[in-house]
């Protein structure tokens, strides 16, 4: 009986089991059909539109009037409100035109008697609603136009946005059309459809008057008047050398115009300006006049300011001035009022500035170099530790001790340790005098050691790799007896 029965129970579970996949199948094809599902979302949860109500519902608009019209979508889900306007007609005039906003402007020249304004729902556009606008046989009458603001001060490379207020009878449409009156203008000084003018850099007129002039009556328009403002367009900065990058012009008090007379370096990290000991400046000409050294901070611009150079040019304030190489050299901690303590309370930017009174333009210095100088490492119990640190100067990577110095002395028969802690750095290659050690190479210490080494200087140098740039660092590290 047991064999009996076997066959009969086989084929009603492979029957039973061809029936779940087939109920399975079925219920995926009509999930993944269904087209009320957004994807991106859980069934039921994609907002879905019923309606696009426009108001008013109906309008009656002059030739060369206008009509503002708002959307209400309804739906499931919140819907946007966002709509895309139009208008049925395609026979209107070409300057009959409703915007972005739903403001309708009617032409003045406008040959129908009705118009159908069409707002679509962004959401589904198969969802729209409409309103009916008559065109009256009267006709919009422009009675002034007024330009805001009045009046304006632009500086040079600078702009500014005007806006205009049609007035007159049936609502006359808004739109004007923007010019520049003068016709001695630089060609980069414009005036867009919006209403933005922007004052070309090189613009020599210091007064401009700008005009909007309506669309339905173009004898009827406003005016503003505008001053420039700003200096010549600054030359160029000489370019120069040194591991603190080129300087640009300072600014004047008023924070537009440019000062001539300052040559500007901004550091966006401080941590080699704190730790610097002097700046060395190398000219190509001897300064005759005063010049100060000044540091601000770009957060708050809170300031300090020495004079280094009297109005003779004699050095002073820890300036120290050799002729023979027209090198100025800033010892910082005396230059500037507790440089250090100021330094480090600084959460920002830092500029340094070199303001020149000898001339114009801090050009006529002729800056040839320009580097920070930093304090020597003093190891006099023949064996210490330098760890590298990483930051950025000028937006350039550069590696830097983590105490700022380049320059080491030791002992002889004493030894002094580099490491590389910066992250991200690999490939690192060591070198003394040129000379690679490749027994080091990919490591990220180095021990220098004094021992059977000559009493002279020696050029210790790291290169390492860091996201595929390569960066160097080097050290003079002088053995004494």
């Amino acid at each position: 009986m047991k064999n009996k029965f076997k066959p009969i129970l086989r084929i009603a579970a492979i029957t039973a089991l061809a029936a779940v996949i087939t109920f399975l199948m079925v219920s995926c094809s009509e999930a993944e059909s269904n087209p009320g599902d957004d994807p991106g979302n859980p069934p039921g949860t994609t907002p879905t539109v019923a309606s696009v109500t426009v108001s008013p519902s109906t309008a009656s608009v002059a030739k060369g009037g206008s009509q503002t019209f708002s959307a209400s979508v309804a739906g499931t889900k919140s819907p946007a409100q966002t709509v895309t306007w139009s208008i049925v007609q395609t026979g209107k005039n070409a300057g009959t035109t409703i915007d972005s906003s739903g403001v309708l402007s009617v032409a003045a020249a406008e040959t129908l008697t009705s118009l159908t304004v069409k707002a679509t729902s962004t959401v589904d556009t198969s969802k729209s609603g409409t309103a009916a606008v008559t065109v009256s046989s009267s006709t919009a009458t422009v009675a002034s136009v007024t330009v805001s603001p009045s009046t304006a001060s632009v500086a040079k490379g600078g702009s500014q946005t005007f806006s205009a207020s049609v007035t007159g009878t049936n609502s006359p449409a808004q739109t004007v059309t923007w010019s520049i009156v003068q016709t001695g203008k630089n060609a980069g000084t414009t005036i867009n459809a919006s209403g933005k003018l922007t004052v070309a850099a090189a613009e020599t007129l210091t007064s401009l008057t700008v005009r909007a002039t309506s669309t339905v009556d173009t004898s009827k328009s406003g005016t503003a008047t505008v001053t420039v403002t700003g200096g010549s367009t600054p030359p160029t900065p000489n370019p120069i050398t040194g591991n603190i990058g080129n300087w640009n012009y300072g600014y004047k008090e008023n924070g537009v115009d440019r000062n001539y007379q300052q040559a500007v370096w901004t550091f966006t990290n401080t941590a080699n300006l704190k730790s610097a000991e002097k700046l060395v400046l190398v000219l190509n000409t001897t300064p005759n006049a005063g010049m100060d050294f000044v540091w601000q901070d770009t957060a708050t611009y809170g300031w300090n300011s020495t004079a280094i150079l009297s109005s003779s040019g004699s050095a002073q304030n820890g300036a120290a001035w050799d002729a023979a190489t027209k090198t100025l050299t800033i010892t910082l901690a005396a230059a500037l009022k507790n440089y250090a303590s100021n330094f480090t309370a600084q959460a920002g930017g830092i500029q340094i500035v070199v303001a020149y009174y000898g001339s114009d333009n801090v050009n006529n210095l002729g800056i040839v170099s320009a580097n920070l100088v930093d304090p020597e490492i003093d190891i006099p119990d023949g064996s210490g530790a330098v760890t590298f640190a990483h930051y950025w100067v000028n937006e350039q990577d550069e590696l830097a001790t983590a105490g700022g110095s380049t320059t080491i002395s030791i002992d002889g028969g004493g030894s002094v340790v580099f490491t590389a802690s910066g992250t991200g750095y690999s490939n690192q290659q060591w070198f003394v005098d040129g000379v690679e050690d490749t027994a080091k190479a990919g490591q990220a210490s180095f021990t220098f050691s004094s021992a059977g080494k000559e009493t002279k200087k020696y050029i210790v140098s790291l290169l390492v790799e860091k996201g595929g740039k390569y960066y160097e660092a080097g050290f003079t590290v002088t053995v004494t007896q």
